[in-house]
């Protein structure tokens, strides 16, 4: 199979990943940014992508990436795990209302600062959520690692769209 640049695909093993769009392609790498996965590089001598037709304005990030300049990368994708108690927040439970209760709540954004340094912080109550201000309880790197760095032109598109995808997973998300 051929793959080419803007491209979409879904990797088979991986349906929380989404869809993905190919980067670039070098020998048997193809290189993706999936919705919610982030940047991977799929080996497809090993593993056969699905093809997914395209959609504009289904997921914005993807749309954005074509000729996207990485050289600029320097925003972070960060999420925060919530206490439960935020369930009991009307705003925030009116914007959930799929919410799987085995999965946690989270708030999702972007910074141009570490997430580290952003989430204390919100902390500390500079510039900060309410939400996570009175909620927050500690980073999920593994929500968001394979995302960072990224140019402002992708965040502000992934930001709303991770959110999205998590809500279709069944997390209780809040983002601004």
């Amino acid at each position: 199979m051929v793959y080419r640049e803007g491209e979409r695909y879904r990797h088979p093993g991986k349906p929380e990943w989404g869809v993905g769009q190919v980067l670039s392609v070098a020998d048997s790498r193809v290189h993706l940014f999936f919705v919610g996965g982030g940047r991977r590089t799929i080996v497809v001598d090993r593993v056969r992508l699905e093809p997914v037709a395209t959609v504009e304005g289904e997921w914005r990030c993807l749309d954005v990436l074509e000729g996207l300049d990485w050289q600029p990368a320097r925003h972070n994708l960060y999420v925060v795990r919530l206490d439960p108690r935020v369930l009991r927040i009307d705003r925030f439970q009116t914007e959930n209302p799929t919410h799987n209760p085995e999965l946690p709540c989270v708030y999702v954004g972007i910074t141009g600062l570490s997430p580290e340094e952003r989430f204390q912080n919100h902390l500390c109550g500079h510039k900060a959520s309410w939400f996570v201000k009175e909620f927050g309880r500690k980073l999920m790197p593994e929500r968001y690692r394979r995302f960072n760095p990224m140019p402002y032109e992708l965040a502000r598109y992934v930001e709303p769209d991770y959110s999205k995808w998590l809500r279709l997973l069944g997390y209780a998300v809040w983002s601004n």
